[in-house]
Protein backbone atom coordinates (compact mmCIF):
# COMPACT_ATOMS: atom_id res chain seq x y z
CA UNK A 1 0.00 0.00 0.00
CA UNK A 2 1.68 3.87 -0.89
CA UNK A 3 1.75 5.89 1.83
CA UNK A 4 2.41 9.61 1.51
CA UNK A 5 6.20 10.41 3.10
CA UNK A 6 6.20 12.06 6.14
CA UNK A 7 7.51 15.93 6.14
CA UNK A 8 7.82 18.90 8.16
CA UNK A 9 5.18 21.24 8.47
CA UNK A 10 4.85 24.36 10.43
CA UNK A 11 1.53 26.34 11.12
CA UNK A 12 1.40 30.02 12.31
CA UNK A 13 -1.60 30.87 14.21
CA UNK A 14 -3.42 33.56 15.87
CA UNK A 15 -5.31 32.71 19.10
CA UNK A 16 -8.30 35.28 20.29
CA UNK A 17 -9.22 32.75 22.84
CA UNK A 18 -6.41 31.98 25.28
CA UNK A 19 -8.80 29.24 26.52
CA UNK A 20 -8.20 27.19 23.67
CA UNK A 21 -4.69 26.96 24.26
CA UNK A 22 -5.91 23.75 26.32
CA UNK A 23 -6.74 22.23 22.73
CA UNK A 24 -3.73 22.50 20.83
CA UNK A 25 -1.25 19.80 22.51
CA UNK A 26 -3.28 16.95 21.61
CA UNK A 27 -3.28 17.81 17.84
CA UNK A 28 -1.53 14.80 16.08
CA UNK A 29 1.93 14.63 15.15
CA UNK A 30 2.93 17.57 17.10
CA UNK A 31 6.38 17.99 18.00
CA UNK A 32 6.49 21.39 19.07
CA UNK A 33 4.88 25.29 20.11
CA UNK A 34 6.69 28.01 19.99
CA UNK A 35 5.72 31.91 20.66
CA UNK A 36 6.35 33.95 18.24
CA UNK A 37 9.22 36.86 19.16
CA UNK A 38 7.61 39.87 17.32
CA UNK A 39 4.03 38.93 16.78
CA UNK A 40 1.09 37.79 19.02
CA UNK A 41 1.28 34.52 17.40
CA UNK A 42 2.06 30.19 17.89
CA UNK A 43 3.92 28.57 15.66
CA UNK A 44 2.83 24.86 15.72
CA UNK A 45 5.01 22.18 13.82
CA UNK A 46 4.35 18.95 13.75
CA UNK A 47 5.62 16.00 11.19
CA UNK A 48 2.88 14.19 8.65
CA UNK A 49 2.04 13.37 5.18
CA UNK A 50 -0.27 15.73 3.44
CA UNK A 51 -3.55 13.82 4.74
CA UNK A 52 -3.02 14.22 8.31
CA UNK A 53 -1.74 17.95 7.83
CA UNK A 54 -5.14 18.83 5.83
CA UNK A 55 -7.03 17.07 8.73
CA UNK A 56 -4.78 19.26 11.38
CA UNK A 57 -5.49 21.83 9.25
CA UNK A 58 -9.98 21.10 9.65
CA UNK A 59 -9.29 20.94 13.07
CA UNK A 60 -7.61 24.11 13.50
CA UNK A 61 -10.68 25.53 11.43
CA UNK A 62 -13.29 23.72 13.66
CA UNK A 63 -12.19 25.06 16.51
CA UNK A 64 -14.08 28.45 15.62
CA UNK A 65 -13.51 32.22 15.86
CA UNK A 66 -11.22 31.50 18.77
CA UNK A 67 -8.12 30.64 16.52
CA UNK A 68 -6.69 32.04 12.93
CA UNK A 69 -4.58 30.68 11.20
CA UNK A 70 -2.04 32.89 9.63
CA UNK A 71 0.45 30.96 7.66
CA UNK A 72 1.84 27.39 7.06
CA UNK A 73 4.98 26.20 5.42
CA UNK A 74 7.00 23.32 4.67
CA UNK A 75 9.87 22.14 6.44
CA UNK A 76 11.50 23.21 9.98
CA UNK A 77 10.64 26.78 12.10
CA UNK A 78 12.74 29.26 11.19
CA UNK A 79 11.72 33.08 12.45
CA UNK A 80 12.00 34.02 8.30
CA UNK A 81 9.69 30.48 7.59
CA UNK A 82 6.98 32.69 7.05
CA UNK A 83 5.26 32.58 3.71
CA UNK A 84 6.73 34.70 0.84
CA UNK A 85 5.15 38.16 -0.50
CA UNK A 86 7.39 39.11 -3.65
CA UNK A 87 4.95 41.58 -4.91
CA UNK A 88 1.60 42.08 -4.98
CA UNK A 89 1.04 39.68 -7.96
CA UNK A 90 3.36 37.26 -6.57
CA UNK A 91 3.00 35.54 -3.12
CA UNK A 92 3.66 31.72 -2.15
CA UNK A 93 2.53 30.05 0.25
CA UNK A 94 2.47 26.00 1.37
CA UNK A 95 -0.75 23.80 0.52
CA UNK A 96 -3.66 23.67 2.72
CA UNK A 97 -4.41 27.17 2.51
CA UNK A 98 -7.37 29.21 1.41
CA UNK A 99 -5.63 31.59 -1.16
CA UNK A 100 -6.92 31.71 -4.59
CA UNK A 101 -4.29 34.63 -5.04
CA UNK A 102 -1.43 32.89 -3.91
CA UNK A 103 1.26 30.05 -5.87
CA UNK A 104 1.00 26.97 -3.87
CA UNK A 105 4.37 24.88 -3.30
CA UNK A 106 4.82 21.78 -1.58
CA UNK A 107 8.42 20.88 -1.77
CA UNK A 108 10.11 18.11 0.75
CA UNK A 109 13.84 19.23 -0.54
CA UNK A 110 15.88 21.74 -1.22
CA UNK A 111 14.27 22.33 -4.61
CA UNK A 112 13.37 25.70 -4.26
CA UNK A 113 10.83 26.92 -1.89
CA UNK A 114 11.25 30.54 -2.94
CA UNK A 115 13.41 31.56 0.34
CA UNK A 116 16.63 31.48 -1.16
CA UNK A 117 18.37 34.37 -2.09
CA UNK A 118 18.96 33.56 -5.66
CA UNK A 119 14.87 32.44 -6.11
CA UNK A 120 13.82 36.18 -4.76
CA UNK A 121 16.20 38.05 -7.19
CA UNK A 122 15.03 35.79 -10.12
CA UNK A 123 11.33 36.47 -9.44
CA UNK A 124 12.20 40.42 -8.71
CA UNK A 125 13.78 40.47 -12.84
CA UNK A 126 11.41 38.34 -13.84
CA UNK A 127 8.28 40.98 -12.67
CA UNK A 128 10.12 43.68 -13.86
CA UNK A 129 10.50 42.29 -17.28
CA UNK A 130 7.17 40.92 -17.70
CA UNK A 131 5.64 44.40 -16.95
CA UNK A 132 7.42 45.69 -20.20
CA UNK A 133 6.94 42.44 -22.38
CA UNK A 134 4.87 40.26 -23.57
CA UNK A 135 7.00 36.70 -23.19
CA UNK A 136 5.02 33.77 -24.11
CA UNK A 137 7.37 31.46 -24.40
CA UNK A 138 9.29 30.45 -21.89
CA UNK A 139 12.29 27.69 -20.79
CA UNK A 140 13.31 27.30 -17.06
CA UNK A 141 16.44 25.38 -17.10
CA UNK A 142 16.80 23.41 -13.52
CA UNK A 143 13.24 24.00 -12.65
CA UNK A 144 13.38 22.27 -9.24
CA UNK A 145 9.77 22.82 -7.28
CA UNK A 146 8.76 24.58 -10.36
CA UNK A 147 8.46 27.94 -8.43
CA UNK A 148 9.80 29.98 -11.37
CA UNK A 149 8.34 28.30 -13.93
CA UNK A 150 4.90 28.73 -12.02
CA UNK A 151 5.85 32.45 -11.48
CA UNK A 152 6.31 33.37 -15.41
CA UNK A 153 2.99 31.51 -16.23
CA UNK A 154 1.17 33.66 -13.26
CA UNK A 155 2.72 36.85 -15.43
CA UNK A 156 1.94 35.78 -18.40
CA UNK A 157 4.04 33.29 -20.25
CA UNK A 158 1.72 31.24 -22.43
CA UNK A 159 3.71 28.14 -22.82
CA UNK A 160 6.45 26.98 -20.34
CA UNK A 161 9.51 24.05 -20.86
CA UNK A 162 10.11 23.23 -16.85
CA UNK A 163 13.14 20.86 -17.18
CA UNK A 164 15.41 19.38 -14.69
CA UNK A 165 17.78 15.99 -14.83
CA UNK A 166 16.53 15.05 -11.69
CA UNK A 167 13.72 12.97 -11.28
CA UNK A 168 12.68 13.50 -7.63
CA UNK A 169 12.38 17.47 -8.75
CA UNK A 170 10.75 16.64 -11.52
CA UNK A 171 8.15 14.74 -9.82
CA UNK A 172 7.89 17.60 -7.22
CA UNK A 173 7.69 20.18 -9.95
CA UNK A 174 4.39 18.33 -11.88
CA UNK A 175 2.95 18.02 -8.23
CA UNK A 176 3.40 21.92 -7.98
CA UNK A 177 2.04 22.38 -11.38
CA UNK A 178 -1.16 20.37 -10.92
CA UNK A 179 -1.93 22.23 -7.66
CA UNK A 180 -1.60 25.34 -9.29
CA UNK A 181 -4.12 24.23 -12.54
CA UNK A 182 -1.06 25.10 -15.03
CA UNK A 183 -0.91 21.93 -16.52
CA UNK A 184 -2.08 23.05 -19.75
CA UNK A 185 0.71 25.76 -20.17
CA UNK A 186 3.90 24.10 -18.63
CA UNK A 187 5.48 20.72 -19.61
CA UNK A 188 7.97 19.06 -16.70
CA UNK A 189 10.41 16.88 -18.22
CA UNK A 190 13.20 15.24 -17.02
CA UNK A 191 16.02 16.41 -19.37
CA UNK A 192 18.84 19.35 -20.08
CA UNK A 193 18.70 21.90 -22.13
CA UNK A 194 19.01 18.97 -24.95
CA UNK A 195 15.35 19.21 -24.94
CA UNK A 196 14.40 22.79 -25.96
CA UNK A 197 13.86 23.61 -29.27
CA UNK A 198 16.16 26.06 -30.82
CA UNK A 199 14.85 29.44 -31.48
CA UNK A 200 11.85 28.80 -29.34
CA UNK A 201 11.35 30.95 -26.23
CA UNK A 202 11.41 34.81 -25.15
CA UNK A 203 13.19 34.09 -22.32
CA UNK A 204 15.75 31.72 -20.48
CA UNK A 205 15.48 31.12 -17.02
CA UNK A 206 19.01 29.24 -15.50
CA UNK A 207 19.21 29.36 -11.11
CA UNK A 208 21.70 26.86 -11.52
CA UNK A 209 25.19 26.18 -10.05
CA UNK A 210 28.13 27.87 -11.32
CA UNK A 211 30.07 24.64 -12.79
CA UNK A 212 26.63 23.76 -14.91
CA UNK A 213 26.13 27.39 -15.78
CA UNK A 214 29.27 27.43 -17.19
CA UNK A 215 28.86 24.51 -19.33
CA UNK A 216 25.59 25.61 -20.96
CA UNK A 217 25.82 29.06 -21.01
CA UNK A 218 27.46 28.71 -24.87
CA UNK A 219 23.77 26.70 -25.54
CA UNK A 220 21.62 29.32 -24.23
CA UNK A 221 21.49 32.13 -27.28
CA UNK A 222 20.72 29.10 -29.41
CA UNK A 223 17.49 28.43 -27.94
CA UNK A 224 16.41 32.13 -27.89
CA UNK A 225 14.57 34.00 -30.30
CA UNK A 226 16.58 37.51 -31.94
CA UNK A 227 16.60 39.79 -28.98
CA UNK A 228 15.61 37.20 -26.25
CA UNK A 229 16.04 37.16 -22.90
CA UNK A 230 17.99 35.24 -20.09
CA UNK A 231 18.02 35.17 -16.44
CA UNK A 232 20.47 33.87 -14.39
CA UNK A 233 21.23 33.48 -10.94
CA UNK A 234 22.80 30.49 -8.45
CA UNK A 235 26.40 32.78 -8.65
CA UNK A 236 28.06 34.44 -5.81
CA UNK A 237 28.93 37.99 -7.02
CA UNK A 238 32.29 37.00 -7.45
CA UNK A 239 31.32 34.57 -9.59
CA UNK A 240 28.90 36.41 -11.56
CA UNK A 241 31.09 38.83 -12.41
CA UNK A 242 33.46 36.54 -13.90
CA UNK A 243 30.73 34.83 -16.11
CA UNK A 244 29.40 38.25 -17.04
CA UNK A 245 33.07 38.98 -18.42
CA UNK A 246 33.06 35.96 -20.66
CA UNK A 247 29.53 36.85 -22.69
CA UNK A 248 29.93 38.72 -25.39
CA UNK A 249 26.56 37.54 -27.08
CA UNK A 250 24.80 39.03 -24.36
CA UNK A 251 24.02 42.44 -23.27
CA UNK A 252 23.71 43.04 -19.66
CA UNK A 253 20.57 44.53 -18.68
CA UNK A 254 20.35 44.30 -15.37
CA UNK A 255 22.05 42.84 -11.94
CA UNK A 256 20.92 42.48 -8.59
CA UNK A 257 23.36 41.17 -5.43
CA UNK A 258 22.03 40.47 -1.94
CA UNK A 259 23.43 38.37 0.69
CA UNK A 260 27.04 37.49 -0.94
CA UNK A 261 24.74 35.95 -4.49
CA UNK A 262 24.19 37.82 -7.28
CA UNK A 263 21.38 37.26 -10.23
CA UNK A 264 21.58 39.03 -13.78
CA UNK A 265 18.81 40.16 -16.85
CA UNK A 266 20.82 39.26 -19.74
CA UNK A 267 19.32 40.21 -23.58
CA UNK A 268 20.31 38.82 -26.65
CA UNK A 269 22.23 40.63 -29.03
CA UNK A 270 21.07 39.34 -31.84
Amino acid sequence: MHQDKMTSYWIRISLHDQGLMEELPNLPHLKGLHQCQDLPHLILELDGDDALIDRTLRLLEGLGEGLEIVEAGIGPWRDESLSKRFSLRLRIRAPGFKDKDAILIRTSSSFGTGLHPTTEMCLQLLEDLMEDHVLKDVFDLGTGSGILALCATRLGAQRVLASDIVMDACKEAFLNVQLNGYKDKILVVQDSHEIARPGGFDLVLANLLEATLKRIIPEIPTLLRPEGFCILSGLTIGQMKDLLLGINVFQTLKTLETSGWAAALLKKKF
